[in-house]
């Protein structure tokens, strides 16, 4: 069961992904941090940079590695800010590779598991994974020092923890959870070996990529017509669908989306299928309200 304090932590409206919501800068700071990156001498996947943007409670370390397998492609489908997220768990290994549905397939289990608690865990990462898409919870950090490595693509994230260097960084938003939300973070995701906190940070840097991405195609069209100036804000594309349609994969085996309508959404809509305001009410059992 929720405490009514942890409830209250959580509670949000729900959120606007326009140029005029809380979320607005703190999205194109990041994005902005993500292409100020130094990648000089760089190449995917002969040298590559990672660097260590957050250590969970449980000694995981989630780190951006830059530059990725996009730096490669060639015309529109370019993107040279491309990066992605490794994940190393305390005992050194390294999770496998994931995309996001193999992420929310992961959050998933967690609410199959049939423990009295498994309703309350789904309400939990929901709210949580709302509350990403519109970066309630990411917090400024004022020029940190970060752990940096250079290698290959198979040694850099390897050896971060043993030959690493420290930079100093521009400030960026980071991913920091309530603390009385933290507890439930230490979880266990059996099937990867990693927390729950450790995946949720894991999505944020995807999710990062996904605004860095879209925003870096936006401005190259826009600055091919007028030359100057910021491109039209993106809204909801980028990491706020692609988050709630992560929503929508919970919701369905939460029995809150009908099979058919999730077809229907992902073949209409391009691939995306974020949750509506009813369901993500209902998911997380009213802490994200719909009728505000």
């Amino acid at each position: 069961m929720i405490s009514a304090e942890l409830r209250k932590a959580l509670a949000c409206d729900i959120q606007s992904p326009a140029k005029k919501a809380q979320s607005y800068p703190k999205r194109l700071h990041n994005i902005k941090w993500a292409h100020r990156l130094p990648s000089q001498g760089l190449s995917y996947p002969t040298k590559v940079r990672a660097v260590e943007v957050y250590r969970t409670a449980a000694g995981e370390s989630l780190q951006l590695l830059y530059p990725g397998k996009e730096t490669k492609r060639g015309g529109d489908a370019n993107r040279p800010h491309d990066f992605f997220p490794l994940l190393y768990r305390a005992d050194r290994s390294r999770m496998e590779d994931l995309r996001f549905g193999r992420v929310f397939a992961a959050f998933q289990e967690l609410t199959k598991e049939g423990s009295d608690e498994s309703g309350s865990l789904m309400a939990l990462l929901a709210v949580s994974v709302y509350r990403m898409a519109h970066m309630l919870d990411h917090l400024l950090s004022e020029n940190p020092e970060l752990r940096v490595m250079d290698g290959t693509l198979e040694t850099a994230g390897a050896r971060l923890r043993k030959g690493y260097r420290s930079e100093e960084f521009r400030s960026f938003y980071a991913y920091s959870p309530h603390e009385l939300l933290r507890p439930h973070l230490k979880r266990a995701v059996r099937s990867l070996g990693v927390t729950v906190e450790g995946l949720l940070e894991y999505c944020d840097i995807l999710a990062w990529n996904e605004d860095s991405k879209y925003y870096y195609r936006a401005l190259k069209k826009h600055r091919e017509k007028s030359g100057t100036g910021e491109p039209k804000w993106m809204g909801a594309t980028g990491r706020v669908n692609t988050l709630l349609t992560g929503l929508t994969v919970i919701g369905f085996e939460a029995g809150v989306v009908e099979f058919a309508e999730l077809v229907d959404r992902f073949t209409s809509q391009r691939g995306v299928a974020p949750a509506a305001k009813d369901e993500i009410e209902r998911m997380t059992d009213g802490m994200v309200q719909a009728s505000a």
